[in-house]
């Protein structure tokens, strides 16, 4: 029997470099209406990385998507430094990104100057997996190579597959291609005799019973033929981010 697993799973980061402006009219306006404290999110980021820095029992950090508030370059750029943090200190840290870290329709990266929102420089979703090779691309055992999806090998007997679920703006899921390819490292992971559980960024599962009424869209694209397969095929763990709430669903 494998021995047991420890990591952290850290989901929804959101930074937003300090500059792109955190003072004048426009940046409270966009402030205010915001979910996180944007100005604050490197020293909040910051803190929770100390955090997991300090606990010397628990080496693997997974990180679910949407790393920056807009996918401005500015952000990617000002986040790398405290990622390489964690890893120096011994951590491996996998990650994936998400809709809000690329330039899209949904996706405007923007800037504060006075009372004017502007632009900011933007990030081709191309670019994310040269940003962030080294936080989990590095480690993996097989690619998605169209989708930025990869699976690798935690530890002994435990593999994890990092599924980039960032689609196109109508639809958050995976192409054919990426399906067919999950499905063979599942099989792979048997073979092997490993465990094998999952990271996504949309949520496969609804966090309450209301949330797909309100939030379809904010959903896993046909999650609930791919939480079957998924079960059928002995996977039984998938961790999500996106909704911005801690919670635990299970399908019966």
């Amino acid at each position: 029997m494998a021995e047991s697993l420890k990591f952290y799973l850290v989901t929804d980061l959101h930074h937003y470099a300090p500059t792109l402006g955190t003072s004048g009219k426009a940046y409270e306006i966009w402030n205010n209406k915001e979910q996180k404290c944007l100005a604050e999110t490197g020293a909040i980021i910051d803190a929770a990385f100390s955090k997991l820095i300090d606990d010397k029992d628990t080496n693997i950090v997974l990180i679910a998507g949407d790393l920056t508030s807009t996918g401005a370059m500015e952000s990617h750029l000002d986040l790398l430094p405290k990622l390489r943090r964690l890893k120096e200190a011994g951590k491996q840290v996998y990650l994936i990104t998400a809709t809000h870290d690329f330039i899209s329709s949904e996706m405007e990266p923007l800037r504060c100057d006075g009372d004017k929102l502007l632009p900011a420089t933007p990030t081709p979703r191309s670019k994310l997996r040269e940003l962030y090779a080294d936080f989990g691309w590095d480690r993996a055992v097989s690619e998605h190579k169209e989708s930025f999806s990869y699976c690798v090998k935690l530890k002994k007997g435990y593999r994890l597959l990092c599924m980039n679920d960032d689609g196109t703006p109508e639809r958050h899921g995976y192409s054919e291609s990426q399906i067919e390819w999950m499905f063979s490292q599942i099989e792979e992971a048997k073979k092997a005799g490993d465990y094998i559980f999952m990271m996504t960024h949309h949520p496969c599962l609804p966090p309450n019973p209301i949330y797909p009424v309100f939030s379809k869209k904010d959903m896993l694209a046909d999650s609930d033929e791919i939480t079957t397969r998924l079960a059928d095929a002995g996977v039984n763990l998938v961790f999500t981010g996106h909704t911005h709430m801690q919670n635990i669903a299970m399908k019966r």
